[in-house]
């Protein structure tokens, strides 16, 4: 029997194919909902799909996945979306017990994954399906939880932290959401006769009694207090809370909803037909050298192997004869194009292969090639720098420039407070919100990203002290007095700082174009006006130009856009340089402070000196404007072409970016982009793209970029 209560809702459930997800499946199915079914086992999924067809004479949308499979939960927001364009309802009943016994005998990955599929997988479906049941007009989310969250006993360790967890998260969640048509409740259902309650307790007899309830869910998160009848371990309710949701409390008053006039599919749609799962990478020869990569170290890399020799200009090769087209630039690292003819002439090769059969502890055992490198670094250096008495020092790699750079301003810190005959109390550095400066402990102390707070989670804090301020911004989208006053309220801010901790501030870290954090600028004027702040002040400010050196913002740093009135005191740059690289204005007078073994690598300061000469002879600084003008020009015709799916191109020169106007299609993307059109890009944040080419892109390789983004986002 069923009815149309919830005819033209959409419902997703997870942990569907048995026990609590699977009996509110059906129920959901019986009152009219078209249910999209999550659970591991395809099987048992297809049994319910069969009882809710016999029953209602309609078929669910089954996806088979494990929620510890991050790439298919990445993609489920915007899969949803493109099929249903809303979701009214969300059951999260998917958990796992995981061993019980002793905190201290766990093995490390059998606790992690009670945690990735209790907790993890929780915040990543509401990251992914908070957009889509926006377009709701009455959302409600549903997550399953235990007793033993908030009463845990001896050898629940796993499964109550997770839990424990998954509450806050929730709560959490739906104060955020208050002002949404998103309603939110956590729901503990008592002793049950399921699955997970056999595993707990063996001996126990599977028929509990029937779970007492209480008074209808009213759209928060429901904290109750423990009851002695609960009963006496944790999955029966130890402190548990019982509430009656009924199919009632999906639907809205006096609302009528119609039916979904063909979104709902005649058969079944398994993960390859609305994930996009069926996909072609990796092929062959680059899955067996992935698998056996995974053997040795727990890594994500591309879903393909490059073939480096055959590779050239923009394009990737592949071990399985691909040819990708490469807008990530190896994370901004490329110069120049894949094997440039002249990087094969048979003075380099013989020069390269000299300088990388021996490493060298650079500088200390000097050679020529080494001193060639450092000339060649002097010669770039920042403009608004010349004049002063710069000094340049090669590291590694940019987090290792980042820390040497906060290393010196602190220097610069503490001899300027011994001249004032100051105690130093304190070494606080200002950073900006949605930076990220590396994985060093010192960079990830000014490094904090809301779209990947696993990089930061264990070390953010290591450093006391630190000050971040909200970066200003600039939002094409916006009026330019909007746009304004974000650069206003941050220079108050910075303001306030610098004059409350004055004498502890070491410096302000800034990237002049966020990259990793979302592709961000500022107007010009923000960059003048701390300058100026900086100087009335007297506390230093350095530059973190790791991803944004090497010409492609129109100037070799880009700060020289700006024309500030007073230059920073220290720029940390590396990626395209070959090695990190510090330029200091001032000199270090306490040698050995910035030291190190291995003074960056000989072959990368060769190879780096041979690209800059071919940049200079072939002119490519002087073409980056009017390449620039064009790639800005064709994302925006793409915005005037769907207005409703991207918007608000920014960036600088050849580094461009755009947003996606619902975040999960940033994922999909991306993912899109390689699986149609062999074509690699890089997301920032949580809802943009950026493009990161080298200097010798033609304007012929932009236009083509233009026509593929066209052919993918009309799909979106």
């Amino acid at each position: 029997m069923t009815d149309t209560l919830l005819q033209g809702r959409i419902a997703l459930i997870t942990g569907a194919s048995r026990g609590i997800g699977r009996a509110t499946a059906l129920g959901l199915a019986r009152a009219g909902a078209h249910v999209i079914a999550c659970a591991r086992t395809t099987g048992a999924l297809e049994d319910l799909d069969d009882q809710i067809f016999a029953e209602t004479g309609r078929h669910a949308t089954l996806i088979p996945f494990d929620l510890a499979d991050g790439a298919a939960l990445e993609r489920i927001g915007g899969a949803v979306y493109e099929r249903f364009k809303k979701l009214d309802i969300f059951i999260h009943a998917a958990a796992t017990l995981g061993s019980l016994t002793p905190v201290s005998h766990y093995e490390p990955k059998d606790f992690n994954r009670v945690i990735t599929l209790n907790l993890n997988a929780t915040y990543r479906l509401i990251r992914q399906l908070e957009p889509v049941m926006k377009l709701s007009e009455a959302a409600r989310a549903i997550f399953v939880s235990s007793g033993a969250a908030s009463n845990p006993r001896a050898f629940w360790g796993a499964y109550a932290a997770s839990k424990a967890g998954m509450e806050a998260l929730v709560r959490t969640w739906a104060d955020e959401m208050e002002v949404t048509p998103i309603r939110c409740a956590l729901v503990n259902p008592g002793a049950m006769r399921t699955r997970m309650r056999a595993e707990a307790f063996p001996g126990r007899p599977r028929n509990p009694a029937p779970a007492r309830r209480d008074h209808p869910a009213d759209g928060r998160a429901v904290t109750r207090r423990p009851r002695a009848d609960a009963g006496d371990d944790p999955v029966s309710g130890m402190g548990s809370f019982r509430t009656r949701i009924t199919c009632e409390d999906f639907s809205r008053k006096n609302k009528v909803y119609g039916s979904l006039s063909g979104a709902i599919p005649s058969n079944r749609v398994m993960t390859q037909a609305l994930l996009n799962t069926d996909l072609s990478f990796p092929k062959p020869a680059s899955a067996a050298l992935l698998d056996e990569l995974g053997q040795y170290v727990i890594a994500e890399p591309y879903p393909f192997v490059v073939d480096l020799e055959a590779s050239r200009g923009m394009e990737l090769a592949t071990v399985d004869g691909d040819r990708i087209t490469d807008w990530c630039g190896l994370y901004g690292s490329r110069l120049i194009g894949y094997n440039h003819p002249r990087l094969y002439a048979p003075d380099y090769m013989r020069r390269l292969v000299v300088a990388a059969n021996t490493k060298m502890a650079n500088p200390d055992f000097l050679t020529r090639e080494c001193l060639d490198y450092y000339r060649l670094l002097h010669a770039l250096r920042p403009k608004c720098m010349r004049g002063e008495r710069v000094e340049v020092y090669a590291v590694n790699s940019g987090a290792e420039a980042v820390e040497n750079m906060m290393k010196y301003l602190i220097n610069l810190h503490h001899k300027k407070m011994q001249a004032q005959g100051k105690t130093v109390l304190n070494h606080r550095f200002i950073y900006f919100e949605q930076a990220f400066h590396g994985r060093t402990v010192y960079a990830l102390n000014i490094t904090k990203l809301s779209n990947d707070p696993i990089a930061t989670r264990d070390y953010q804090g290591l450093i006391q002290g630190n000050l971040q301020v909200p970066f200003p911004e600039y939002d094409s989208r916006r009026r330019e007095a909007d746009n304004q006053r974000e650069v206003d309220k941050c220079l108050a801010t910075l303001d306030y700082l610098m004059s409350t901790y004055r004498d502890e501030i070491a410096g302000v870290i800034l990237e002049p174009l966020q990259g990793a954090g979302g592709h961000r600028l500022a107007l010009p004027r923000f960059y003048q006006e701390l300058s100026r702040l900086c100087h009335h002040h007297g506390i230093s400010w350095g530059l973190d130009e790791v991803q944004t050196s090497g010409g492609q913002t129109g100037e070799v740093f880009s700060i020289d856009l700006f024309d500030v009135p007073h230059p920073p005191q220290a720029v940390a740059t590396a990626k395209k340089f070959g090695n990190g690289v510090v330029y200091m204005l001032n000199s270090m007078e306490d040698i050995g402070v910035l030291d190190s073994t291995w003074g960056g690598t000989l072959s990368d300061m060769v190879r780096f000196c041979e690209e800059w000469q071919i940049v200079e002879d072939e002119g490519l600084l002087q073409s980056v404007e009017s390449k620039g003008a064009r790639l800005f020009g064709g994302l925006n015709s793409l915005v005037e072409k769907y207005p409703d799916t991207l918007g608000n191109v920014r960036g600088l020169g050849l580094y461009q970016g755009f947003s996606l106007l619902y975040a999960p299609n940033k994922g999909r993307l991306i993912e899109m982009a390689l699986e149609q059109e062999k074509l690699l890009l890089l997301g920032a944040g949580t809802d943009s793209i950026r493009f990161r080419p080298p200097l010798d892109v033609t304007e012929a390789e932009i236009d083509e970029l233009i026509r593929k983004l066209g052919r993918l986002l009309g799909q979106l």
